[in-house]
């Protein structure tokens, strides 16, 4: 105990040295819990609104839709499967049936094709954002009515109240035709979607389509994001004598998590070089803390400490060190996060493009275990590691002692 006492001690006897370095520790700890809380609620935000426009947690289909989405890939007695996907994952989930085709618009004056989604309006609107995202009419009903992306309504010259002509081939190779009042027009910020996606209700498309009963596509949104991989594997036991496949988001969005490893990867070398600096002030403040202290130590090697209780003087000061930096980093850091979780934060042109995904201008840091410890933990381990070679030279003092005397 004596040892701690005296680690303590020592550690005040440079007050403003040791405030700087604790102060440095404490500032990047803080700076790294906001930035991690940050980029991780970042990275939540950006996939609950990306695959809350359309795609959801999971979704299934036959094992070869995702590979060759084609009309007749479909799934029947789609009630059936619907019933089982509630029974397994509960009734707390939301459920987008649909079925997907591609056709020919027409209006009067330009032709343009397009990919046709028949969504039940009720379902699709509890489901996901893009109902949300009409910026001119209203959302489907039912009937012969169409919702269609600004650019595609740009391309075909037309406008709310203007009839399209559906061309296509049906369920049964037979010609699918009919004429469809425009009632909404979306836009979002996926540039694809706007350009080539159209909507009309389920029943309209199954009876233009002649595919009574048939669904390529049931679409699942989760109430939280953590458990997809539970419900993948759960539904999957299920469905699997039935011969369909569960797909989670990373099979339906690649695109989307090599986005977030790319800017995951950035980061790292950012963060490192915060924890490199913290590393090597710490190795300082401790290096000179030795060097400066070398009579000192040479009297109580004189009075029988031995060397290795020496480094262990050495290491507890740096422990304490750390100690101070960590905690009273981890206040500050989820000070900082506990009122932006709240308040939320806002950069200056946030509000347009949010608005095209249907969501909040700020945002929020998220708090977990994860984003509140990985950066300090970093921090505080690197410290200990810094205090190696100034606990190798308090050890090696005798050694020099003896070389001087010689």
């Amino acid at each position: 105990m004596r040892i701690e006492r005296l680690a303590w001690r020592n550690l005040w006897r440079h007050k403003k040295r040791s405030w700087l370095t604790i102060g440095a520790m404490v500032f990047c700890n803080t700076l790294l819990i906001f930035l991690v809380g940050l980029q991780v609620g970042n990275y939540r935000m950006m996939i609950d609104n990306t695959l809350g426009v359309l795609t959801g947690h999971l979704q299934v289909q036959t094992s070869a839709y995702l590979d060759s989405p084609k009309l007749r890939e479909s799934i029947s007695n789609s009630e059936n499967i619907m019933n089982d996907i509630q029974a397994t994952l509960g009734t707390e989930i939301k459920l987008a049936p649909r079925l997907a085709a591609g056709a020919l618009l027409n209006s009067q004056n330009r032709s343009f094709g397009a990919q046709i989604l028949g969504v039940d309006p009720t379902l699709e609107q509890e489901f996901g954002l893009l109902a949300g995202t009409i910026k001119q009419g209203r959302w489907l009903n039912a009937g012969t009515e169409i919702v269609i992306g600004a650019t595609l309504a740009k391309n075909l010259q037309i406008s709310v109240g203007d009839e399209l002509t559906l061309l296509g081939s049906g369920y049964d190779g037979s010609f699918a035709a009919n004429v469809l009042t425009v009632v909404g027009v979306f836009q979002t910020s996926m540039a694809d979607i706007n350009r080539s996606l159209a909507l009309v209700p389920l029943t309209e498309f199954q009876y233009t389509f002649s595919a009574a009963d048939q669904l390529n596509v049931l679409a699942i949104a989760l109430p939280e994001f953590g458990e997809t991989e539970e419900a993948k594997a759960r539904l999957s036991a299920v469905l699997q004598a039935k011969e369909l496949a569960v797909r989670d988001w990373n099979e339906l969005v690649p695109g989307l998590r090599q986005a977030i490893l790319s800017d995951v990867i950035s980061a790292f070398f950012i963060y490192a070089v915060l924890v490199v600096v913290i590393v090597f002030s710490v190795l300082n403040t401790q290096l000179m803390a030795v060097l400066e202290r070398r009579r000192e130590f040479g009297t109580l090697l004189a009075l029988g400490v031995a060397p290795r209780q020496l480094g262990r003087l050495v290491f507890t000061e740096t422990l304490f060190l750390g100690l101070l930096g960590f905690v009273i980093g981890i206040g500050g850091g989820l000070a900082l996060n506990y009122y932006l979780s709240i308040y939320g934060l806002q950069f200056e042109g946030m509000e347009e493009m949010a608005s095209k995904f249907n969501m909040s201008a700020r945002m929020y840091p998220e708090i977990s275990w994860f984003t509140t410890l990985s950066g300090p933990g970093l921090i505080f381990l690197g410290a200990l590691l810094a205090s190696v070679w100034p606990v190798l030279k308090a050890r090696a003092l005798p050694l020099l002692a003896g070389r001087g005397s010689a």
